[in-house]
């Protein structure tokens, strides 16, 4: 189990990179429903959301899920 979280987690990382936001949005969702303490899932998820230039849901998603 595992090496497939890491594995999610580096599409995510990857989709990021190729300035596939809406996917990583996505993908990092999925994880997030499996695990909505992910914190690797999350981080990741509110990057894609701030390069949309989303900087408020980001923000906001952000905090509020780490308080």
């Amino acid at each position: 189990m595992h090496y497939f979280l890491q594995a999610k987690l580096l599409k995510v990382k990857v989709l990021i990179a190729d300035k596939e936001y809406e996917s990583a949005i996505a993908e990092s969702g999925f994880l997030l429903k499996e695990d909505e303490n992910n914190l690797e899932a999350l981080l990741l998820r509110g990057r894609a959301y701030y390069y949309l230039a989303d900087h408020d849901v980001a923000t906001r998603f952000v905090l509020w899920k780490l308080c």
